[in-house]
C-alpha cells in the first residue's frame, strides 16, 4: 500500500481467539441475577466477587475474573452446590488463558463441586478441552465415549462432541472425526450446525477434498441461520470462495466474494477479508491495480482492533507475493511484525517475508530475512524450510561453502528421509561448486548410501563420481562410473560409460575408450547417449589417426543427435583432410555456416579454410578470410593470430604496403600478444622490400630491445645487418654497422648454422664493400667453405639455405681468387661446390670451364685435386 498512516488495519491489537476456543460461551448476565436471586445465604460480598468476574469474563480480563473466583470458591467451599457457576466460570478463565493443566488441578481439588454440578456435564465439557489443550486426544476420546450425552445439557454435549471431533483430528483418525460431524449435523441448534459444517469442511479441505467441503458450505449457507450463525456462514463463505479457487473456478469464487464484500449486513472483519481475497485473486491473474484497490477498500471498512492486525497480516502476505509488490508488502507486514513480534502469525509471516525474497531473486534480501527468523523464533515444523530456503538464497550468491553448511543444518533439521537426502544432495553440490571436491565426494557418498534416499542416491552416487574426476583421482572416477554403468537403470548406465569411456579418452587408453563408446552405442536406445557415444568414438579414432573410422562416425553422430551435428560435422572435416580429401572437407566447411549458423565451432571453421588458402597458396583469398575472422571474432584466442597470417599473406602476393599496415594493426588491437614480436618482424621484412630501411631500423631494434627473450631476437640482428648494408651505398660507415650486426648473429646462443653461415658470408660482402678483400676472402673460405665441409664431414645435416650460403661463399671467394690472378686456387674452391653436391654446383661447373678456357695457355696444376686434399 502507498499510505497505510490512516488504516484501520494497523490498529495495535491481539488477534481474536481461535474457534477451537469458542466452543461455550460464559453464563449470560441474566441468568447470573436470577441465579443470585435465588441465594439468600451468599453473601454481598462473594455476589460482589460472582458479578465482577462475569465482567472481567465479558472483557477478556481474565486474570481479574480468575482472582475473584478464586476467592469465591475459598469463601464459600462449604456450600459445593453455590460454587458450580464459578467453578465452571474458573474454569473458563483458565482455558482463555492457555492453562490447561491448572485447569485440572482446579477440578481435581474441588470433586465436591463437580459432584454438585450434577450431569448437565459443563465440568466434564471443561476435562476434555483441558486435556485436548494438554495434548492428550487419547484421553479425551476415552472420557467422551464412557460419558452419557444424552443425558447432559445440550450446549455441553454439543461442546463435547465438537472436542471428541478435534481429538480425532490430532490422532489422525479423520474417519471417527468426521462420525462426529455427523453426530452433530443432527444438532437443533442452526447455530451449532453451522459451526459444525464450518469444522467440516475444513477438514475435508485439508484432506485435499475439495468437491466435499464445497458441499458442506453450500449445506451451511443454505441453512438460513440467524444473528448467532452469521460469523460461522461468514466464515464459510471465504472458506468456500477459497475451494473454488482452488478448483480453478476463479470466476466463481470473485462472485461470492464480492457478494460478501458489499454485503453491508455482514461482519466489518468479514468484508475487509472478502476484499483481501479479491486482493489474492488480482494477485494470482497478475492485476496488480486490482490488488491495491482491494486493498483500499480493505482499509476503508471498521474492523474491530481484535480482527485488523490478523487481517493486515493477510493483506501483507498478498502484496509479498506480487513481484512488483514484495518491497510493498516486506514494509507492510515489518511494521505488524514489530507490533506483535511473539505472535505466531509473525513468525508465520516472517518465515513467509524471507520465501517471498527468494522467490523474487533478492537473494541478499532472502539470506537477511531467513537469519531475522532463525534468530528470533524456535518452531520446529518450520525451521527445516527456514534453513534450506537460506542455504538456496547462499547458493544463487555464490557464497557455496556458506550454503553448504546451511544445507548440512537443514539436513539435520529434518526428520523426513527425503528431504534430508536432498539437502544433503544440496549440499555437496553447493561443496562441488565451492571446488571443495573432496568433501563434496564424501556428502554424495552419504547421500548415496542412505536408506530411502530414493532416485537420489544414483544422483549422488554419479556426482561422486565426478567429484572424485575433478579432484584428480582419476583411477577412482573410472572404478566408480564403472560400477555406476553396471548397476544402474539403463539411461543412468548410460551417462556413466560415457563417462567411463572420456577418462579413457582423456588418458589416451584408445582401445578402452573406443570400447566404452562402442558399448554405450550398441546397448543404449536413448539417441542423446548413441549420438554422445558416436562423437566421441570418432574423437577417439580422429586422436588415433584412423581417419577413415571416425569419418564414419562423424558422419552417424551427425544424423543421430542434431544438438552434436555442428560439432561432428567440423571434426568430421578436419578427419576428412587428415585422410588427405582435401576437398570433401572444403564442402563440408563451406555450407557448415548454413547449416550451423550459431555453431560455436564456426569461428573455427572460418579459421581452417583460411589456413587452407593460404597453404595452397592462394594467397588473396587467404588474406580476406584471415581478416573476415578478425572482424567477425575478434575476441577468440586466435584473433591476433588470424591477423598475422592476413599480413604474412600479403606479404606473399608482394602487397608489401598492405602487410604493413595489418601488421602495424596487431600491436594497436592486440598490445599484450604474443605473437607481437613476429608480427613486427615481418612489418621489418615489408619494410625492407619497400625499401624503406630506416623504419625497418626502427621495427628491429624496437624487438631486440622489447623482447630479448624472444626467438625473432637473433633474426632481428640477422636483418638489421641486411639493411645498414643496404644503406651503405650512400654511408660506408653503415658497413661497419653492419659487420657488428652480423657478430652479435654469430655469438647469439640461439643461432642455427644456416643463420651463422649467412651471417658470415654477409660479413664478407661488407668487408668486399669496404675493399678489404684479404678479410673477406678469410670470412667466404674459413667462416663459410670450410666450416661447412667440415661440419658435413662430422655428420652434420645441413638445410638447403645453408647450403645455398655454402655454394654462394664459395662462388664469391673463387671471384676474390681470379680477381687477384690466382686461377688455379679459385678452380679449387670451385670444385669443393662441385664434389659437395650442393644446389650450386652447375654455376661452379660453368666458371670451371670459363677459367680453363680464358687461361688455358697459363693452366699448370701445381696442387693434388680437390678430392685428395682434406679441407
Amino acid at each position: 500500500m502507498r499510505d497505510t498512516r490512516n488504516s484501520k488495519l494497523e490498529t495495535r491489537n491481539a488477534p481474536r481467539p481461535s474457534a477451537g476456543r469458542r466452543l461455550v460461551a460464559p453464563l449470560r448476565l441474566p441468568l447470573l441475577l436470577l441465579w443470585l436471586l435465588g441465594q439468600a445465604a451468599v453473601p454481598a460480598r462473594a455476589a460482589d466477587d460472582l458479578m465482577t468476574a462475569h465482567a472481567a469474563l465479558a472483557d477478556g480480563l481474565y486474570g481479574v475474573a480468575e482472582r475473584h473466583l478464586v476467592h469465591y470458591l475459598e469463601q464459600n467451599r462449604a456450600r459445593p452446590r453455590d460454587c458450580v457457576p464459578a467453578l465452571l466460570w474458573l474454569c473458563q478463565s483458565l482455558a482463555a488463558q492457555g492453562r490447561p493443566a491448572d485447569l485440572l488441578a482446579a477440578l481435581d481439588v474441588r470433586p465436591e463441586v463437580t459432584a454438585a454440578g450434577g450431569t448437565d456435564g459443563g465440568f466434564d465439557f471443561w476435562r476434555a478441552r483441558a486435556l485436548l489443550d494438554a495434548g492428550r486426544p487419547r484421553a479425551v476420546l476415552e472420557l467422551v465415549n464412557r460419558l452419557p450425552l444424552g443425558q447432559h445439557a445440550e450446549e455441553y454435549a454439543v461442546g463435547l462432541r465438537r472436542v471428541a471431533a478435534r481429538a480425532s483430528l490430532a490422532l489422525g483418525d479423520r474417519e471417527g472425526a468426521r462420525a462426529w460431524f455427523t453426530a452433530l449435523d443432527a444438532a437443533t441448534n442452526l447455530a451449532v450446525r453451522a459451526g459444525n459444517l464450518l469444522e467440516w469442511a475444513q477438514v475435508e479441505r485439508a484432506d485435499g477434498k475439495l468437491t466435499a467441503c464445497l458441499g458442506l458450505l453450500e449445506r451451511q449457507a443454505a441453512l438460513g441461520a440467524g444473528e448467532d450463525a452469521a460469523a460461522a456462514i461468514e466464515a464459510g463463505t471465504l472458506l468456500r470462495a477459497q475451494a473454488l479457487r482452488e478448483l480453478r473456478r476463479e470466476s466463481e469464487s470473485e462472485k461470492l466474494l464480492l457478494q460478501l464484500a458489499r454485503n453491508g449486513a455482514a461482519a466489518p472483519a468479514s468484508r475487509a477479508e472478502a476484499w483481501v481475497a479479491l486482493a489474492a485473486l488480482a494477485a494470482a491473474g497478475g492485476r496488480t491495480n486490482d490488488v491495491l484497490a482491494s486493498g483500499r477498500e480493505a482499509m476503508l471498512e471498521q474492523v474491530p482492533p481484535t480482527e485488523a492486525w490478523r487481517i493486515g497480516m493477510l493483506y501483507g502476505r498478498v502484496l509479498i507475493g506480487v513481484p512488483e509488490l514484495t518491497g510493498e508488502g516486506a514494509a507492510w507486514l515489518k511494521r505488524l511484525i514489530r507490533e506483535q513480534p511473539g505472535a505466531p502469525a509473525s513468525a508465520e509471516a516472517q518465515a513467509a517475508l524471507a520465501a517471498a525474497w527468494l522467490a523474487a531473486g533478492s537473494n541478499e534480501q532472502a539470506v537477511a530475512e531467513y537469519r531475522i527468523y532463525l534468530e528470533t523464533y524456535d518452531e520446529p515444523e518450520r525451521v527445516p524450510a527456514a534453513l534450506r530456503g537460506k542455504a538456496t538464497a547462499l547458493f544463487r550468491m555464490g557464497a557455496f561453502e556458506e550454503s553448504a553448511a546451511a544445507f548440512q543444518q537443514a539436513a539435520a533439521a529434518f526428520t523426513n528421509a527425503e528431504p534430508r537426502a536432498e539437502c544433503l544432495l544440496q549440499a555437496a553440490n553447493a561443496l562441488h561448486a565451492a571446488k571443495r571436491f573432496e568433501q563434496a565426494a564424501a556428502v554424495y557418498t552419504q547421500v548415496a548410501g542412505t536408506t530411502n534416499a530414493g532416485p537420489l542416491a544414483a544422483t549422488a552416487a554419479f556426482m561422486a563420481a565426478d567429484a572424485l574426476e575433478r579432484m584428480g583421482d582419476l583411477r577412482a572416477a573410472e572404478a566408480a562410473f564403472r560400477t555406476l554403468s553396471e548397476n544402474v537403470d539403463d539411461d543412468d548406465a548410460a551417462e556413466s560409460m560415457l563417462r567411463l569411456a572420456a577418462l579413457r579418452e582423456r588418458r589416451r587408453d584408445t582401445d578402452a575408450a573406443v570400447a566404452a563408446y562402442s558399448r554405450v552405442i550398441e546397448q543404449s536406445t536413448n539417441s542423446v547417449h548413441r549420438g554422445q557415444a558416436l562423437l566421441g568414438r570418432g574423437r577417439v579414432r580422429y586422436g588415433g589417426y584412423q581417419f577413415d573410422a571416425a569419418i564414419a562416425d562423424f558422419a552417424s553422430a551427425r544424423e543421430a543427435l542434431p544438438s552434436v551435428a555442428a560439432e561432428a560435422a567440423y571434426l568430421q572435416a578436419m578427419a576428412l583432410y587428415g585422410a588427405g580429401r582435401d576437398e570433401d572437407a572444403w564442402q563440408i566447411c563451406q555450407t557448415f555456416a548454413q547449416r550451423y549458423p550459431g555453431a560455436p565451432q564456426l569461428a573455427d571453421v572460418h579459421l581452417w579454410m583460411a589456413k587452407h588458402s593460404y597453404n595452397r597458396q592462394s594467397f588473396e583469398e587467404a588474406q580476406q578470410r584471415f581478416l573476415d575472422c578478425v572482424a567477425r571474432w575478434p575476441r577468440e584466442p586466435w584473433a591476433d593470430a588470424a591477423l598475422l597470417w592476413a599480413g604474412r599473406a600479403a606479404f606473399r602476393r608482394s602487397e608489401f604496403p598492405a602487410a604493413v599496415e595489418i601488421l602495424a594493426r596487431l600491436s594497436r588491437d592486440y598490445p599484450g600478444s604474443a605473437m607481437l614480436p613476429e608480427a613486427r618482424f615481418v612489418q621489418a621484412d615489408a619494410l625492407c622490400e619497400l625499401a624503406r630501411f630506416e623504419e625497418a631500423i626502427l621495427v628491429l631494434d624496437e624487438i631486440i630491445n622489447r623482447y630479448p627473450e624472444s626467438e625473432w631476437v637473433t633474426p632481428a640482428w640477422l636483418r638489421k645487418g641486411d639493411s645498414l648494408f643496404a644503406l651503405s651505398s650512400d654511408a660506408p660507415a653503415r658497413c661497419e654497422d653492419a659487420i657488428r650486426a652480423y657478430a652479435v648473429v654469430t655469438a647469439r646462443p640461439d643461432v642455427t648454422t644456416e643463420m651463422s653461415l649467412q651471417a658470415a658470408y654477409k660479413t664478407g660482402r661488407c668487408l668486399e664493400k669496404l675493399e678489404r678483400n684479404d678479410e673477406a676472402l678469410e670470412q667466404y673460405y674459413d667462416r663459410v667453405v670450410v666450416r661447412f665441409l667440415r661440419e658435413r664431414g662430422e655428420g652434420v645435416w645441413h638445410s638447403a639455405a645453408a647450403q645455398n650460403w655454402f655454394a654462394r661463399a664459395a662462388l664469391q671467394a673463387a671471384e676474390l681468387l681470379e680477381a687477384r690472378g690466382d686461377p688455379d686456387a679459385a678452380v679449387r674452391v670451385l670444385r669443393r661446390v662441385e664434389q659437395a653436391g650442393v644446389p650450386g654446383q652447375a654455376d661452379a661447373r660453368e666458371r670451371i670451364e670459363r677459367l680453363r678456357t680464358e687461361y688455358r695457355w697459363g693452366w699448370q696444376p701445381t696442387q693434388p685435386a680437390p678430392e685428395e686434399t682434406a679441407p
